[in-house]
């Protein structure tokens, strides 16, 4: 497997893991059932594409990446405080809307630079900004 292609996989993976910590750590903060389903159904769908990822890089012996601890403490910690200050359902969908606009420009900055990729992997990212993309239109409603 080509360096462009391991390096891109292993920063999907690690978005889709940063995705779902904070899908999950919100999660007990809703309380509308609506939006709770969403969450659900899309930390299914970042797991999914987090198992792509991890299958095709184990399938070349590489192993897949998590996010510094640093970064997910202060990602958590940031969630928080965010949470403490303003838990309304309305806060919550901004919040995870800005989570999306940043992986959608963070993976996409990623295709760019790892055009070599394989066209597998690359697929998957799209697949990944497609899913983000989705994501962000359906939270719309509880803004």
């Amino acid at each position: 497997m080509d360096e462009d292609t391991v390096k891109l996989l292993k920063a999907c993976n690690a978005g889709c893991k940063t995705a779902t910590r904070s899908m999950e750590q919100v999660l007990p903060y809703i309380d509308n059932e609506e939006l709770g389903a969403l969450l659900e159904d899309y930390d299914k769908k970042h797991i999914a594409v987090g198992e792509e990822c991890r299958r095709l890089l184990n399938e070349e012996g590489e192993e897949d990446s998590d996010p510094s601890g640093a970064v997910r403490a202060m990602t958590s910690m940031v969630t928080e405080m965010r949470l403490l200050v303003d838990d309304s359902t309305e806060r919550i969908a901004e919040f995870l809307m800005d989570g999306c606009y940043r992986g959608i420009k963070s993976v996409s900055g990623y295709c760019n630079q790892y055009r070599a990729a394989s066209p597998e992997s690359t697929r998957l990212a799209h697949r990944l900004i497609e899913t983000e993309e989705i994501f962000m239109k359906d939270l719309r409603p509880y803004l």
